[in-house]
């Protein structure tokens, strides 16, 4: 098994495959534009520069053999649902194209019990023991 799977990209009805043994020919595309860790942190703030989204997939896709714009795919951003969830989606897709399978973290089962899940905070705020607060 190889570091990454094979990417599908679907352009106007039109399948697009990047063999996985191309794939780094694909992060180098995307990278030349915006790196993961920007692509990180714009989800993580909200904060996305459209243009560059679109650029992005402009250019994976044309590495794949799709015959497309920057433009194309900017306009391609707005039509049949919000913008907003376009570009979501599009980060998600970015991420990734980038990250190998092996390096995906899998989601696991809730725990049972009063656990909180990994990650998540408790709704209950800390509190401190009466004794410890005239100590």
């Amino acid at each position: 098994m190889g570091t990454f799977d094979d990417i599908r990209l679907t352009w106007h009805g039109i399948d697009h495959v990047i063999p996985a043994n191309k794939v780094m020919g694909a992060i180098a595309r995307i990278e030349d534009i915006i790196t993961l860790t920007e692509i990180y942190e714009a989800s993580q703030k909200r904060s996305v520069k459209f243009s560059r989204v679109a650029s992005a997939y402009g250019a994976v896709l044309r590495y794949a053999g799709a015959k497309v714009t920057d433009e194309e795919v900017y306009l391609g951003m707005f039509e049949g649902q919000s913008a907003i969830t376009a570009v979501q989606e599009a980060l998600t897709g970015l991420m990734s194209m980038m990250i190998p399978p092996q390096a995906k973290v899998v989601q696991k089962e809730a725990p049972q019990g009063n656990v909180s899940k990994a990650g998540t905070r408790s709704s209950n705020r800390p509190s401190r023991s009466r004794s410890a607060a005239g100590a």
